[in-house]
């Protein structure tokens, strides 16, 4: 139950913080990143990301090494929207909360591109 109620409050962190300016990524964007990891990095595991690249991701994103974060995300995000996906086809989770949890990783891969300052 914490884990539901948490995931509406770290999309928000998430959205609000990719908003904020580049001068605050390390005492705004990058806590809020790190505050969704945890939700975002179940997903994946479980929609099939190596685990490899799963624990590189999270040595990155401890050392706050934002160069790399935006080009293992490419390898993380299908993984976690897959997990999303069989989740709403099993039923486990209604069209509504589909919407919102792929929002919530669309949001995080923005925030990784702003944290490294990608332009897309």
């Amino acid at each position: 139950m914490r884990n539901l109620l948490s995931r509406p409050m770290a999309a928000f962190l998430v959205l609000a913080a990719a908003c904020a300016a580049a001068r605050t990524a390390d005492s705004v964007l990058l806590p809020a990143v790190r505050e969704a990891w945890a939700d975002v990095r179940t997903e994946a595991a479980r929609g099939g990301a190596a685990e490899g690249t799963i624990l590189a991701f999270d040595r990155a994103l401890g050392t706050s090494d934002y160069v790399v974060l935006p080009a293992m995300w490419v390898r993380i995000a299908p993984a976690a929207l897959e997990d999303i996906q069989r989740r709403t086809n099993a039923g486990e989770v209604g069209p509504g909360v589909a919407d919102s949890l792929r929002e919530r990783v669309r949001m995080f891969g923005v925030s990784l591109d702003k944290l490294a300052g990608v332009v897309r």
